[in-house]
């Protein structure tokens, strides 16, 4: 049996030994690495910045837009709000109107306008017509007459819308050959109202 003694130095491990040239080879690799790895790093950046900065310009515009939303949606409250004070005011000025009118204005009574009709119709200018009835009542005025002459009435009617009291819109114009002389033309005109606003 053969013994074999390791403490011998033919049997221990060789040391290793580096030399320049394969130091320089690993340095070079090593900077060759750490340059391209900058590089993919400064590219990486360069784009996270230039998407940081395309999102800056487009948040700032949203952020202005907002604010000239705000500013229009402000407006827009103030002038609503301007608009219905002013509704509210003139609504106060027409009560104003109103009541000044009420105040200024006495309320004629029924004789007074019963009086100022009599005295209007006898002002009118009739021309071969005469009035044979005279109906007045709170709302409407009748008038019945006679006449020579069929245009003479479109002329009177015309006449009347002269005259306040008188200036009315009649219901019916009814107009009759006389039974007892043919010669006379009777008329009606029939619930003369005002109209609105007098």
């Amino acid at each position: 049996m053969q013994r074999v003694n390791f403490y011998f130095d033919e049997y221990k491990p060789k040391p290793l030994s580096f030399n320049s040239q394969f130091a320089l080879s690993i340095f070079a690799l090593t900077f060759i690495g750490l340059i391209v790895i900058g590089s993919i790093l400064s590219v990486e950046k360069s784009d996270m910045e230039k998407r940081l900065a395309e999102k800056q310009v487009r948040f700032a515009k949203l952020q202005t837009e907002i604010t000239q939303l705000t500013q229009k949606l402000k407006q827009d409250s103030e002038i609503q709000a301007l608009e219905i004070e002013l509704n509210n005011s003139l609504k106060m000025l027409n009560q104003y109107r109103k009541v000044i009118g009420l105040v200024k204005t006495p309320q004629k009574s029924q004789s007074d306008i019963y009086s100022q009709i009599l005295q209007e119709l006898s002002e009118r200018k009739a021309d071969s017509i005469w009035l044979t009835e005279i109906n007045i009542d709170a709302q409407n005025l009748s008038l019945h007459g006679t006449t020579t002459k069929t245009d003479s009435i479109p002329r009177y009617v015309d006449e009347l819308k002269d005259a306040s009291s008188l200036k009315r819109q009649f219901d019916e114009l009814q107009i009759t050959r006389d039974g007892k002389n043919n010669r006379l033309i009777n008329f009606s005109l029939i619930n003369g109202k005002k109209f609105d606003g007098q």
